[in-house]
């Protein structure tokens, strides 16, 4: 499936969605701020929305911006475990890392 497709159905289809939302349900290591200055700083490349240019304005990530961001962090798990298992065919590292991160219990996204 594709990951905007799930994320348009995990938030009800919903444009942009609220950083602290983003923060709690991808990033809960770092919480709201943390991640506003890491995203601020150019350590995680998700582009920020206001919906108008007022500092005080709310704060979101446009719902396409974090299914490119997901699949760019899947991209490079999966090289990583094609590196790490050799030279095995995409779709053996897919299926492992899917599975290991089944056994986790979590999908992980960070590296």
């Amino acid at each position: 499936m594709k990951t905007l497709f799930l994320l348009m159905a995990r938030y009800d289809a919903l444009p942009v969605i609220p950083i602290a939302t983003v923060a709690a349900d991808f990033f809960p290591h770092l919480g709201t701020q943390k991640l506003l200055r890491k995203i601020g700083a150019g350590e995680i490349a998700l582009p920020l929305t206001r919906i108008e240019g007022s500092a005080k304005a709310a704060k979101g990530v446009y719902l396409q911006d974090l299914a490119a961001y997901i699949d760019v962090q899947a991209e490079a798990a999966r090289k990583e475990c094609r590196q790490l298992n050799g030279t095995a065919p995409a779709a053996y590292c897919t299926d492992r890392c899917t599975m290991a991160s089944r056994l986790d219990g979590k999908l992980r996204l960070e590296r």
